[in-house]
């Protein structure tokens, strides 16, 4: 290997690619070129997925970086060394066997030899997310524990990777990372007047609104109607209103336990989590909504970004305009309905149709810089909304046989927008994609008798033949031709029967007249004549892959055939055909969806996808 990114300034490999993977090099910023796998990657590189797209990377001294779609990392340096920088987009470190450390700014985490975390950005700040726990994270103002599914701002200089484990600075007194970070929430009250009570359950004391004051683990607020008040810890913090009653939480649990009342996430800097009945809300970074707390349960409503709501039976994720209840005793009353995985991606706004072999199908639309602080896709019966289904880059929507439309509100500061920001249709059908398709024009026969004619074809125009069965004796006979718009011509007939070529008469809407010329002159009745393409057809022959023959992640054959004009793609991919218009290629199958469609495009026609789902687990 000779060049840029070989023998020691290699920090990672390209292992895997899926759908569209470019990178860039250092100095060259912006000059992407495509990624194919096995390409070596030094300092100042970056990497970037397109819509529907994955990588994984082979970092130098053990673990992978998986980027997902709609992602850019660059490989960067600050001054303590080599730098992971999260542009945009989302992404899984998973130390596989090898303990590593990151850094961003002054905070560092360190993963230990089985740890994963989820890296994410809304291109201000990154956060990341346990998803082993626990994850030491150390800050200049000290170290951190991150449990499990717990999210924390991570600031928006990006990652440093460091070599190994770094251990956790403990300060001169020794103190452990949990004991660093057993400091006081900040309460302040914002409305009216609170009591609170420390964890040892001594005297209630009145807190003034306007008053700031420390609140230890365990301190009780009881917060009366009409007031209310903040706490803050770490970066995150929600409001309180009454009535209620709340206790503090211990550093590296949920900040508060909501025992009644109504918590507000605020859409703080840092991940908030909060402890409900029978369960706990993690928002995310950023994220807006409320919790409210009664006898019945609990309803959690999100208005921007997402809370992961975990209830006795699992975990629900709530995404923008949706809403979960939990019962008091922990049991999910109510979910949002948005399945967990999709079976393919498309981008929000695009009308199409959907041949499935299996009905019902989960699509995910891809909100993209539509939406860039996420959205709602409404399902629409009439002018109602009959279902919403919200998320922040991909909304999961399940689809049914037949015609379904919706429409897309995005979030702003203020909440969702008020009208539709895109809308579309989608029409399910169930099609194993298995039909031949035609190789000739069809061929059809008219009298021009003064009826109507409706003629469908697929891919060839149709032959024409036209008779005069009760045409009179005559030394010429011609057909007058007028066309939609008004548009004449006159052919010549040999006889009273005449027949047209494939292509000689266009689609639309033709009227027909035949006339006898001689001695005599007459006419047939105007005959209408309707050539119209048959949507209904099928446009393509998928022979591979087969339905339930693979698993996400692996590689499949992708075959089959396509009328012409149609153009073939697979996740933003192009599949060429050749001179008879088959194509024949192979594609890898998203890790993260439960299956791989093959889209077909014309410019007159629509857009068709042909889908192929997973196998059971």
């Amino acid at each position: 290997c000779e060049g840029r990114g070989c023998g020691r300034d290699a920090v990672a490999k390209i292992e895997e690619v899926s759908g569209q993977v470019d990178r860039d090099h250092a100095g060259e910023e912006g000059k992407y070129e495509p990624a194919t796998g096995g390409e070596l990657l030094a300092m100042g590189d970056a990497v970037r997925t397109g819509a529907a797209s994955s990588a994984g990377l082979r970092l130098r001294g053990g673990g992978r970086l998986v980027l997902e779609e709609s992602t850019l990392l660059r490989f960067a340096k600050d001054g303590e060394g080599s730098a992971v920088e999260l542009v945009m987009g989302e992404a899984e470190v998973e130390a596989e066997g090898t303990a590593l450390s990151f850094r961003t700014g002054s905070a560092q985490a360190h993963l230990g030899k089985n740890d994963r975390v989820r890296l994410t950005t809304d291109r201000v700040s990154v956060k990341m997310t346990s998803l082993t726990g626990p994850i030491r994270v150390q800050t200049e103002g000290g170290g951190l524990v991150l449990k499990e599914g717990a999210t924390m701002d991570l600031g928006a200089e990006g990652l440093v990777l460091g070599k190994g484990v770094v251990e956790v600075n403990t300060g001169e007194q020794g103190a452990s990372p949990t004991e660093e970070t057993a400091g006081v929430a900040r309460l302040t009250v914002t409305a009216g007047q609170l009591e609170v009570r420390s964890a040892k359950e001594g005297p209630w004391v009145a807190v003034e609104e306007g008053e700031t004051r420390g609140a230890t683990p365990g301190t009780v607020l009881r917060v009366p109607k009409g007031a209310a008040a903040s706490v803050a810890r770490g970066g995150a913090m929600v409001s309180l209103e009454g009535p209620g009653q709340f206790q503090v939480g211990s550093p590296g649990d949920p900040i508060v336990r909501a025992l009644s009342g109504k918590v507000v996430l605020v859409g703080s800097m840092g991940a908030a989590s909060v402890t409900i009945p029978g369960g706990e809300v993690r928002a995310d970074q950023g994220a807006r909504g409320t919790i409210v707390v009664s006898a019945r349960g609990t309803t959690v409503s999100v208005e921007l970004g997402r809370a992961q709501v975990i209830h006795r039976g699992g975990e629900e994720l709530v995404s923008v305009g949706e809403k979960a209840v939990v019962g008091s005793e922990g049991d999910l009353e109510e979910g949002t309905g948005q399945p967990g995985r999709s079976h393919f991606t498309a981008p929000v706004g695009e009308s199409f149709t959907l041949h499935d072999p299996s009905p019902p199908s989960v699509v995910g639309f891809r909100l993209g810089a539509l939406c860039e602080r996420g959205g709602v896709v409404e399902v629409l019966r009439g002018r109602r909304v009959a279902r919403r289904f919200g998320g922040t880059s991909v909304v999961r929507v399940p689809l049914p046989v037949g015609r379904t439309s919706y429409r897309v509100r995005c979030a702003g500061e203020s909440g969702l927008s008020r009208t539709a920001n895109q809308q579309g249709t989608v029409r399910v059908v169930r099609d194993s994609g298995m039909l031949a398709l035609p190789r000739s024009a069809p061929t059809s026969d008219v009298e021009v008798d003064g009826r109507n004619y409706r003629v469908t074809y697929q891919n060839l125009l149709p032959g024409i033949t036209v008779r005069w069965r009760d045409a009179p004796a005559a030394t010429r006979y011609v057909i007058r031709i007028t066309t939609a718009g008004g548009k004449k011509k006159t052919v010549e007939a040999s006889g009273s029967t005449h027949t047209f070529g494939s292509g000689d008469l266009g689609d639309g809407t033709h009227i027909l007249v035949y006339e006898a010329l001689g001695n005599t002159k007459e006419q047939s009745r105007a005959t209408r004549l309707a050539i119209v393409f048959d949507n209904a057809a099928p446009k393509a022959r998928v022979t591979a892959p087969r339905t339930g023959s693979f698993r996400p992640g692996e590689t499949v054959p992708l075959a089959g055939s396509a009328l012409a004009g149609w153009d073939v793609s697979v996740g933003g991919t192009p599949l060429p055909l050749d001179r008879q218009g088959r194509f024949n290629h192979q594609g890898v199958v998203p890790p993260n969806q439960d299956g791989i469609a093959i889209r077909l495009a014309h410019r007159s026609r629509g857009v068709h996808y042909y889908l192929r789902k997973v196998g059971p687990r």
